[in-house]
């Protein structure tokens, strides 16, 4: 089909289209930033985690300054 194919599906696909309602853009955005506030914690929490676990095993007197 090539080219003339895509073109006529992309144009079908257009005029299926519409805009969101007012409803459906809320749970859209409530999904995304519940998504990155679960992102955030995860990634607060693992820096936590190694900064508090990881960095108390190493003496100062191990690292060596230039």
């Amino acid at each position: 089909m090539g080219i003339i194919g895509f073109i006529r599906r992309s144009r079908r696909l257009f005029k299926l289209a519409r805009y969101p309602t007012r409803k459906e853009m809320w749970a859209i955005i409530r999904v995304c930033v519940l998504g990155i506030i679960i992102i955030g914690a995860l990634a607060f929490v693992i820096t936590m985690l190694f900064v508090n676990a990881f960095l108390p095993i190493i003496r100062p007197s191990t690292i060596i300054y230039i």
